[in-house]
């Protein structure tokens, strides 16, 4: 229960980023022509920022201590900042068509 603060703080700094791609899939189904797949790279991009700072943070702070030293949440943090990376890299590269799935 001692990291409570920092997952609300994290959760806070992801929703509105997941706010943009919602708003932006929505329009896009709807087929409003103000361009919504803006929304969709802006809120991606945010969010991949976010990830890729987070794993820095993590990497200096495992080349600081070692392994076991580390909290379990640092750990499972990383992993679901690893996971959240990968996933944005790729919904980037399938949404502006450098990826055809």
């Amino acid at each position: 229960m001692q990291y409570i603060k920092s997952l609300i703080i994290q959760v806070c700094i992801l929703a509105l980023p997941v706010y943009l791609v919602i708003c932006g899939s929505i329009d896009l189904a709807k087929g409003n022509p103000f361009h919504p797949d803006v929304l969709i790279d802006f809120g991606l991009l945010i969010i991949g920022i976010v990830n890729l700072f987070n794993i820095f943070v993590f990497i200096t702070y495992l080349i600081t201590s070692n392994w076991h030293d580390i909290h379990r949440y640092y750990k499972v943090m990383c992993i679901v900042h690893v996971i959240f990376f990968t996933f944005v890299c790729l919904a980037l590269l399938v949404l502006n068509g450098i990826i055809h799935l």
